[in-house]
């Protein structure tokens, strides 16, 4: 939809969602988890995050890519049917 995000996780706080973190945040669904295992919110930052997203109005156009590249269903569908086909040649071979 284009608007900004401030990623706030249980595991951790990634900000206001740029084209330098978004990458991260796709990697650890927003903050929903860390590969260490701990928690690392760090909160202080995060009211100017959310001052920036509502002035912004709209997120930074690779932030939009990159989540629309990552979440658009017929890539999905197709990346996941070129599993399985690689899955049946695979099986057939054996």
């Amino acid at each position: 939809m284009g608007r900004p995000v401030v990623a706030v996780g249980e595991d951790t706080s990634l900000g206001f969602i740029t084209p330098e973190n978004v990458g991260q945040a796709l990697a650890n669904n927003f903050g929903d988890w860390n590969e260490d295992e701990t928690k690392t919110h760090d909160l202080a930052p995060l009211r100017a995050d959310i001052v920036e997203a509502i002035q912004k109005k709209r997120s930074d156009e690779e932030v939009i890519a990159k989540v629309k590249d990552e979440f658009d269903i017929k890539l999905i569908v197709d990346r996941l049917e070129k599993i399985y086909r690689g899955q049946i040649e695979l099986k057939k071979k054996k």
